[in-house]
């Protein structure tokens, strides 16, 4: 399963991904904070993390499940996950491990207390299957969280970049909008629930989660270095000519002037948290 995903997650994608890790990190801060307050972790817990990429989340949730705890991080990209045992061993977590798999055909030894996903499970070939198997992980008791994304409108933090994409390249798809796997397959509510239902949870919610992006705290070159390699902007840059790489940036350093503020170059995120239930 998940074969495609696979191959984009330990190509060249990867290598941006941990080159733009602090960056990323730092954007999508407000939404992996009200994530791991909505999973409720507590010290002894065994946590899941699918699709942990450089782990900053499992490594997070680390933090609170101590004394006790463990958590696992899973994901497909090999290169993300060395990044994310970097990171753990720095900060001498030793209870946090990062294992390369699909979490789709995950298997355990022992059941989990929570699982969690910070954009991680909008990938599935098969959501369904997935979230059947991924059930099939939890205690009695359990609790699955995750943060997706809304609709494409509604998050101006990578629209506004892939605007300006398309002025130049009106054949750029945003991957995921009909719901194949991609960063918004879960922008509808109802299919998301659905979905959930479908795989055996119980008490399935999703509430709304706005929060303002940080593009940079600064700089505007630095806003624009974020906007060209972060979202769907950098999945329709890949082998474009210089040109249009320059031409993209030209019009990003226009547009994103004038969303500076004293603390830096802010756009609007949009989100779903979503809960569900092992009763």
């Amino acid at each position: 399963m998940n074969e495609e995903q696979r191959a984009y997650w330990n190509g060249p994608t990867a290598l941006r991904w941990i080159s733009q890790q602090e960056r990323l990190d730092r954007a999508l801060a407000p939404f992996g904070s009200a994530l791991v307050d909505e999973a409720e972790v507590r010290p002894g817990d065994r946590v899941l993390d699918v699709g942990c990429g450089c782990g900053d989340t499992s490594l997070a949730v680390a933090r609170l499940i101590q004394p006790g705890g463990t958590v696992v991080g899973v994901d497909l990209s090999a290169p993300m996950l060395a990044r994310a045992r970097e990171r753990g061993a720095s900060l001498e977590l030793d209870n946090a491990s990062f294992v390369e798999a699909d979490a789709a055909a995950f298997k355990a030894e022992q059941p989990f207390d929570r699982i969690i996903s910070r954009f991680g499970v909008m990938f599935f070939e098969d959501p369904r299957a997935a979230f059947t198997h991924v059930r099939g992980l939890l205690r009695s008791g359990g609790r699955l969280s995750f943060v997706c994304w809304r609709e494409y409108e509604e998050n101006p933090w990578c629209k506004l970049p892939m605007d300006v994409v398309q002025s130049y390249l009106p054949e750029a798809t945003i991957p995921g909008m009909d719901g194949s796997p991609g960063p918004f397959a879960f922008a509808d509510r109802k299919r998301v629930v659905e979905i959930l239902r479908a795989a055996g949870f119980d008490d399935v919610v999703l509430e709304p989660c706005d929060a303002e992006v940080c593009l940079s705290p600064n700089d505007l070159e630095d806003a624009v270095e974020f906007a060209v390699q972060a979202g769907p902007a950098a999945r329709a840059l890949v082998d474009v000519s210089p040109e249009v790489h320059e031409g993209v940036r030209l019009e990003l350093r226009q547009q994103l002037s004038q969303h500076r503020r004293e603390d830096g170059f802010w756009l609007r995120g949009a989100t779903w948290i979503a809960s569900a239930a092992v009763l």
